[in-house]
């Protein structure tokens, strides 16, 4: 990997960088780039050499395109998810991208295209969706599934994670293989209790 101070003139898929500018607010390298399409762009060096900035958007734009013109699935529920990913970690204006994109969440360059998407994670079943083993980790094929919505709901960012008999686990997986109602658990521990005072006190209440 060249050096931020050797990367002037270089080529990066669509853009070629111009000229170095003023470091952004992190302190990380700028560099002012011509894209392919006649635009010109601000990007970090970081960026440019690890290969998450390869124009100004247009090729994402141009996939995306090519996408809904060749696969004829753009009007199918797998083809909504596919694209609802993309917008979650790249679309500042999404609603939940300070969730995925905002905290730093990437779709893998292979599923940038839809048949890529479609031919690694095949068709959900009707009531699936898309999650991540790894709440903090990309999309991409060894960090996804198609899982139920039970499921996703817990491998969520805001999920309370304890452990039963050494393992770790979401709160509502401990309180099923307990065989214990959720909520009085939840609420028990919203009070300050630990999970095991929450499961013990007056267990026989709170069975499910």
């Amino acid at each position: 990997m060249k050096p931020a101070s050797q990367i002037a003139g270089q080529r990066f898929e669509r853009l070629t960088v111009l000229s170095r500018v003023l470091p952004n607010r992190k302190g990380n390298t700028v560099w002012r780039c011509a894209c392919d399409c006649g635009r010109a762009v601000e990007v970090t060096a970081i960026q440019l050499t690890a290969g998450r900035s390869r124009s100004c958007g247009c090729l994402r734009r141009d996939r995306t395109r090519e996408a809904v013109v060749t696969h004829g699935q753009s009007r199918t529920r797998v083809y909504n998810i596919w694209f609802g990913m993309l917008r979650r970690c790249r679309d500042v204006k999404h609603k939940n991208y300070d969730r995925y994109g905002g905290r730093g969440i990437q779709v893998c360059d292979r599923w940038q295209t839809f048949e890529h998407f479609l031919s690694d994670m095949g068709q959900p079943q009707p009531r699936q969706t898309i999650e991540r083993r790894d709440n903090d980790g990309n999309y991409c094929l060894e960090n996804c599934y198609w899982a139920s919505r039970k499921v996703q709901g817990r491998n969520t960012a805001t999920t309370i994670r304890v452990e039963l008999n050494g393992v770790r686990m979401s709160l509502p997986e401990a309180c099923e293989l307990s065989g214990l109602k959720h909520h009085p658990v939840y609420m028990r521990m919203r009070r300050g209790m630990t999970f095991a005072d929450a499961i013990s006190k007056n267990i026989g209440r709170i069975r499910a």
